[in-house]
């Protein structure tokens, strides 16, 4: 490192060397160091191509490592360098950007848009790799190499965190460009990836039992290890409300290692919390983090943060409370296409009437949430009954998306 700070120009025998070295210290744990490695063997680089591959490769370092704004420096950097075609590795690329997009902005518009392009560009051994990048595979599919000798085990590596990335944002959004793509690659990616769509897709197979297969899954999972598998094999939990089972899953990643995994194990913790009864400490958990999510500006979290407390106090029929939360969970989510919390925040009023037993005024909310059609009935005695957030179908997690018909085309589920 002290040859690259002295270096002027460029040399590449310099830059090879830098970049196994930061591929060898974000093995090791040392993203954000090695963020800053991958950068400087980039302006090493005489060749434009290899500098943005480089660049692309240390944004996703940063991004690991919850250094989200440089993440989104350094791939703009990357897109200056890049010749016709966009940043190389184009897959790495893709997730990088969805990735800063989605929890910078809360926009999920370009998951939606680059993921599943990168897929099949992943599955077909599109040109991924940049020769004589050097390098090796990250453990944690994020860092990985820009090494053409490495291009499978890249595309590997990429799969499961590009397919997590797509369930989340196709749970939330609904789009079924999103759920398309999640059900073409899933099945081919891992067994993991394949548990947490069947999970989240539905209806499942008599033969496919998700809650066996997520305990053997678990049990499997190497001690304390940061990977895409634990964040998909805790999605898959939530989808089957069995967060509160899987303590050793997410015992292992605590406190331990970046924000953003953290929040993501506080989120799905204090929404198993709301299912349980146990609405102080999801209120508390839900406060805590949308407020760390607001000082962090990832508006992602902090909206899962705000929603998972709307719950609460719709459930306690808190109506000024909720009437609080609606200013943040109302316009915004709308411009960034989140369905789910648009959609579902009447529900939560209705919710919050019924719990202040205000029938008419619930019954007169949740007409509105079916457009263009009356609700059968002659009024509030027909409104709808809240379903035990525990009934299958009836309520999936922080995000829900309704079961698809087992005759819907492309929707088979294969045992």
């Amino acid at each position: 490192m002290h040859r690259a700070s002295a270096a002027l120009g460029t040399d590449d025998e310099l830059a090879a060397l830098l970049h196994a070295e930061a591929d060898g210290v974000a093995a090791r744990g040392g993203e954000a160091e090695a963020a800053g490695m991958m950068a400087r063997a980039a302006g090493l680089s005489a060749d434009p191509a290899v500098r943005a591959a480089r660049l692309v490769t240390a944004a996703a370092m940063a991004a690991r490592r919850g250094r989200l704004r440089l993440a989104v420096r350094l791939v703009t950097s990357a897109e200056a360098e890049a010749l016709v075609g966009g940043p190389e590795p184009a897959a790495l690329y893709a997730f990088v950007v969805a990735y800063t997009r989605l929890q910078l902005d809360g926009d999920p518009g370009p998951a939606v848009d680059l993921l599943p392009a990168a897929l099949e560009s992943s599955e077909t051994g599109g040109a991924d790799g940049i020769d004589g990048a050097g390098g090796s595979d990250g453990a944690d599919g994020l860092s990985v190499s820009v090494s053409s000798s490495a291009a499978r085990g890249q595309r590997a590596a990429l799969l499961e965190p590009m397919l997590f990335l797509l369930i989340v944002v196709a749970v939330h959004i609904g789009d079924e460009r999103a759920w398309a793509a999640a059900e073409r690659h899933a099945t081919e990616a891992s067994e993991l990836a394949a548990l947490c769509w069947r999970a989240w897709a539905g209806p499942f197979d008599a033969g496919y039992d998700v809650p066996r297969r997520l305990r053997e899954a678990v049990a499997a999972l190497p001690a304390d290890q940061e990977t895409a598998a634990a964040w998909l094999l805790l999605w898959t939990a939530t989808a089957v409300d069995a967060i509160g089972e899987h303590d050793a899953l997410w015992s292992r990643f605590a406190r331990r290692h970046a924000y953003a995994t953290d929040a993501f194990i506080d989120i799905v913790r204090a929404h198993d919390d709301f299912l349980h009864g146990r609405w102080d400490a999801s209120l508390a958990v839900s406060r805590r983090g949308a407020e760390t999510s607001a000082a962090a500006g990832c508006a992602f979290n902090e909206l899962l943060f705000l929603y998972n407390a709307g719950q609460v106090l719709a459930a306690r029929g808190d109506r000024a409370g909720l009437a609080a939360l609606k200013p943040a969970l109302g316009a915004p989510p709308a411009g960034r296409r989140l369905r789910f919390v648009t959609e579902r925040l009447r529900g939560l009023e209705v919710l919050c009437a019924l719990g202040h037993g205000r029938t008419e005024e619930a019954w007169r909310l949740a007409r509105r949430l079916v457009p263009g059609r009356r609700p059968a009935g002659p009024g509030p005695a027909s409104a709808p009954r809240p379903a035990s957030p525990r009934t299958r179908g009836a309520h999936r997690g922080p995000t829900s998306r309704p079961p698809r018909s087992a005759a819907s085309p492309g929707c088979r589920h294969r045992s």
